[in-house]
């Protein structure tokens, strides 16, 4: 549901819960072309917050806090990254106006995935169950016992191909603007 906001030309998305509204908005998605440079704002329409983000302190029920800060203050929640997850959907041109998902243990379909079968809720929402994953690397040129508390699949990728860039010796090649993440720190030695 992309609302203009008549007071400020910013594209909305407004999120709602069995007993809870809030909104989504982008500040600089117009001006910034760079996605790690976004800031959205979370507003609560209601005194509830659909997303339990109590933790935030929401003051006069609203916060503004950049991709990367959303990802770090929500990742130990019920619904990590969700501010700029939902937004980044409906940015989508074949995004559709409302997104539905299941409780958890409940699927919308009866045997519907062919391996899995009847999954249960646990793929493609937006709770940590469902999205939280860990990953761990071994092997040459990689530090041992690094602990990173959270990061995004684009930031794996980046590493990633960082990584295999340096080992072709194409490091001249490197560009970090090319990449939606960015170099996982203190992971690889130099």
């Amino acid at each position: 549901n992309n609302n203009n906001n008549n007071n400020n030309n910013i594209q909305s998305v407004e999120i709602k819960s069995c007993s809870a509204i809030g909104k989504i908005s982008c500040l600089n998605c117009n001006q910034i072309h760079a996605i790690e440079d976004r800031i959205y704002l979370y507003e609560l329409i209601t005194e509830q917050d659909p997303l339990n983000y109590q933790h935030l302190n929401i003051q006069k029920l609203s916060i503004q806090l950049s991709r990367r800060e959303w990802l770090m203050q929500t990742y130990q929640t019920q619904y990590p990254f969700a501010i700029a997850r939902i937004y980044e959907f409906f940015e989508s041109e074949s995004a559709g106006d409302i997104i539905v998902t299941a409780q958890k243990e409940f699927d919308f379909g009866k045997d519907f995935e062919l391996f899995v079968k009847n999954y249960r809720g646990g793929h493609g929402g937006l709770r940590a169950d469902q999205t939280i994953s860990p990953f761990i690397i071994f092997g040459k040129n990689i530090n041992k016992n690094i602990y990173i508390p959270t990061c995004l699949a684009e930031d794996i990728g980046t590493s990633i191909f960082w990584l295999f860039n340096q080992q072709l010796k194409h490091s001249q090649n490197w560009d970090q603007t090319k990449f939606d993440g960015i170099l996982l720190p203190n992971i690889f030695i130099n």
